[in-house]
């Protein structure tokens, strides 16, 4: 299952920084969600409204926790 998790934030295509995850299960960082979301209000990658949702996304900093060890 983590090999499906993306590497990269979708929209900066950088390593994530804080990332987040949409309810249609999009990563982004933080930043780079918040900011797409004030000029539009769907998901950059599916164009599914977001409703401002962004969880913390838990599995991506448990990979990331990983991979720094």
């Amino acid at each position: 299952m983590d090999d499906e998790l993306p590497f990269a934030c979708f929209i900066c295509r950088k390593l994530f920084v804080d990332p987040v995850v949409t309810k249609c299960k999009h990563y982004f960082c933080e930043h780079c969600a918040l900011k797409h979301h004030a000029k539009n209000k769907k998901c950059f990658v599916c164009n599914q409204p977001t409703l401002g949702i962004f969880n913390t996304a838990q599995e991506i900093l448990k990979k990331m926790a990983a991979e720094n060890k």
